[in-house]
């Protein structure tokens, strides 16, 4: 959340150049599509662990 706070506060800038803002963006955006992916990929983990948890529930009772 940090690093899209960061992104979108330089977007804002009026002082410096789309050149430098790219540049900014270059050193940002990576650091924001790792969090997501990861993001996404401990839900979709979580899920399958809860899944099969309540599946094993369910055949025990």
């Amino acid at each position: 959340m940090t690093t899209l706070t960061c992104i979108a506060d330089y977007l804002s800038w009026t002082g410096f150049s789309n050149v430098e803002k790219i540049e900014l963006g270059k050193l940002y955006v990576p650091y924001l599509a790792l969090s997501i992916f990861m993001g996404v990929d401990m839900f979709a983990r979580l899920e399958r662990r809860i899944s099969r948890a309540s599946a094993a529930r369910a055949k025990t009772q």
